[in-house]
Protein backbone atom coordinates (compact mmCIF):
# COMPACT_ATOMS: atom_id res chain seq x y z
CA UNK A 1 0.00 0.00 0.00
CA UNK A 2 2.85 2.39 0.80
CA UNK A 3 4.28 1.69 -2.65
CA UNK A 4 0.99 2.69 -4.29
CA UNK A 5 0.76 5.84 -2.18
CA UNK A 6 4.29 6.81 -3.22
CA UNK A 7 3.42 6.29 -6.89
CA UNK A 8 0.34 8.46 -6.38
CA UNK A 9 2.44 11.26 -4.83
CA UNK A 10 4.83 11.07 -7.77
CA UNK A 11 1.96 11.11 -10.27
CA UNK A 12 2.95 7.78 -11.83
CA UNK A 13 -0.47 6.88 -13.20
CA UNK A 14 0.64 3.88 -15.27
CA UNK A 15 2.36 2.28 -12.27
CA UNK A 16 -0.71 2.94 -10.14
CA UNK A 17 -3.00 1.29 -12.70
CA UNK A 18 -0.65 -1.69 -12.91
CA UNK A 19 -0.54 -2.08 -9.12
CA UNK A 20 -4.31 -1.76 -8.79
CA UNK A 21 -4.79 -4.40 -11.49
CA UNK A 22 -2.39 -6.71 -9.64
CA UNK A 23 -4.22 -6.16 -6.36
CA UNK A 24 -7.52 -6.97 -8.03
CA UNK A 25 -6.12 -10.18 -9.51
CA UNK A 26 -4.64 -11.20 -6.15
CA UNK A 27 -7.89 -10.63 -4.24
CA UNK A 28 -9.95 -12.43 -6.89
CA UNK A 29 -7.53 -15.36 -6.80
CA UNK A 30 -7.65 -15.43 -2.98
CA UNK A 31 -11.44 -15.63 -3.11
CA UNK A 32 -11.30 -18.47 -5.64
CA UNK A 33 -8.77 -20.40 -3.56
CA UNK A 34 -10.66 -19.68 -0.36
CA UNK A 35 -13.73 -21.32 -1.84
CA UNK A 36 -12.06 -24.72 -2.06
CA UNK A 37 -12.81 -27.35 0.54
CA UNK A 38 -10.14 -27.38 3.23
CA UNK A 39 -8.82 -23.94 2.37
CA UNK A 40 -9.34 -22.70 5.94
CA UNK A 41 -6.98 -25.36 7.26
CA UNK A 42 -4.32 -24.53 4.68
CA UNK A 43 -4.55 -20.77 5.18
CA UNK A 44 -5.82 -20.16 8.73
CA UNK A 45 -4.94 -16.44 8.64
CA UNK A 46 -7.03 -15.82 5.49
CA UNK A 47 -10.17 -13.77 6.11
CA UNK A 48 -12.89 -13.96 3.44
CA UNK A 49 -14.72 -10.89 4.73
CA UNK A 50 -11.56 -8.78 4.68
CA UNK A 51 -10.70 -10.01 1.17
CA UNK A 52 -14.18 -9.07 -0.10
CA UNK A 53 -13.88 -5.66 1.55
CA UNK A 54 -10.46 -4.98 0.02
CA UNK A 55 -11.57 -6.14 -3.41
CA UNK A 56 -14.58 -3.84 -3.09
CA UNK A 57 -12.27 -0.92 -2.42
CA UNK A 58 -10.09 -1.80 -5.41
CA UNK A 59 -13.11 -2.10 -7.71
CA UNK A 60 -14.44 1.23 -6.49
CA UNK A 61 -11.10 2.88 -7.26
CA UNK A 62 -11.37 1.79 -10.90
CA UNK A 63 -14.97 2.93 -11.22
CA UNK A 64 -16.70 -0.44 -10.92
CA UNK A 65 -18.91 0.72 -8.11
CA UNK A 66 -21.76 -1.79 -8.52
CA UNK A 67 -19.30 -4.69 -8.31
CA UNK A 68 -17.60 -2.93 -5.41
CA UNK A 69 -20.90 -2.63 -3.57
CA UNK A 70 -21.58 -6.34 -4.03
CA UNK A 71 -18.23 -7.29 -2.49
CA UNK A 72 -18.61 -4.83 0.36
CA UNK A 73 -22.08 -6.17 1.15
CA UNK A 74 -20.76 -9.74 0.98
CA UNK A 75 -18.09 -8.79 3.50
CA UNK A 76 -20.79 -7.57 5.86
CA UNK A 77 -22.81 -10.75 5.40
CA UNK A 78 -19.75 -12.77 6.36
CA UNK A 79 -18.68 -10.55 9.24
CA UNK A 80 -21.48 -8.23 10.41
CA UNK A 81 -19.55 -6.91 13.42
CA UNK A 82 -15.97 -6.03 14.23
CA UNK A 83 -13.28 -3.83 12.72
CA UNK A 84 -13.66 -5.11 9.16
CA UNK A 85 -17.41 -4.55 9.32
CA UNK A 86 -17.07 -0.99 10.59
CA UNK A 87 -14.51 -0.06 7.93
CA UNK A 88 -16.70 -1.68 5.28
CA UNK A 89 -19.75 0.28 6.41
CA UNK A 90 -17.73 3.49 6.18
CA UNK A 91 -16.71 2.62 2.63
CA UNK A 92 -20.32 1.82 1.70
CA UNK A 93 -21.30 5.23 3.04
CA UNK A 94 -18.67 6.82 0.79
CA UNK A 95 -20.09 4.94 -2.19
CA UNK A 96 -23.57 6.11 -1.27
CA UNK A 97 -22.38 9.72 -1.03
CA UNK A 98 -20.71 9.43 -4.43
CA UNK A 99 -23.88 8.03 -5.96
CA UNK A 100 -26.00 10.80 -4.42
CA UNK A 101 -23.55 13.49 -5.51
CA UNK A 102 -23.80 12.33 -9.11
CA UNK A 103 -27.57 11.83 -9.00
CA UNK A 104 -27.40 8.09 -9.43
CA UNK A 105 -30.21 6.05 -7.94
CA UNK A 106 -28.93 4.58 -4.73
CA UNK A 107 -29.25 0.81 -4.49
CA UNK A 108 -27.25 0.40 -1.29
CA UNK A 109 -29.15 -1.49 1.33
CA UNK A 110 -29.85 0.66 4.39
CA UNK A 111 -29.56 -2.48 6.53
CA UNK A 112 -25.80 -2.53 5.91
CA UNK A 113 -25.30 1.09 6.89
CA UNK A 114 -26.87 0.88 10.35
Amino acid sequence: MAHLEEEQRQGDQSAMRRDIARAREAFEQALRLGGFSGAAQGFPQWDAAKTHALLGQVLSSIGQRDAAREHLETALHLEPTGPVAEATRQYLRKLQQWRCRWGIADRLSQDFLL
